[in-house]
């Protein structure tokens, strides 16, 4: 599961990126058209996406909602829930699909194993797109 901003919109592909997870959509290729027009005009839907990896390894989106809570870069809340295919321990980062995963404030709470592989859920929020997660809550799966 994702809440977050949609980050962008592959019309070709059928495919909606929030937070670096790319989910590929079904549906009206007009809906879909008409989110990417808002996108890139500047709105900032807040997107609650579920999903689940298909057989060749990609998202795909069983559900997909809009907030009519605007998003805010540095202060909305957001989640991600995946797994971690990359950590760097030593900085505090690791990485869930195309999204980097600040954690070391949380380390002021005490040690978190973080590996390779391993299922979360983080809560925390982002300053812009393509900028890390900040996270606030962190819990394995």
């Amino acid at each position: 599961m994702t809440v977050g901003p949609i980050d962008a919109i592959d019309l070709s592909k059928g495919a909606v990126r929030v937070l670096g997870q790319t989910y590929k959509v079904g549906g009206s290729a007009a809906i879909l058209a008409a989110l990417s027009e808002r996108v890139a005009a500047g709105a900032s839907p807040l997107a609650t996406i579920k999903g689940s990896r298909d057989k060749t390894a990609q998202m795909r989106a069983t559900s997909m909602s809009l907030s009519k809570s605007s998003y805010t870069p540095g202060a909305t809340q957001v989640t991600v829930v995946g797994k971690i295919s990359r950590a760097n321990t030593a900085v505090g980062t690791f990485m869930i699909g195309g999204l980097t995963v600040d954690y070391s404030a949380a380390l002021a709470s005490g040690s978190i194993d973080i590996v390779a592989g391993q299922t979360v859920a983080v809560i925390g929020s982002r300053s812009g797109s393509n900028m890390p997660l900040i996270a606030t809550a962190l819990r394995p799966l």
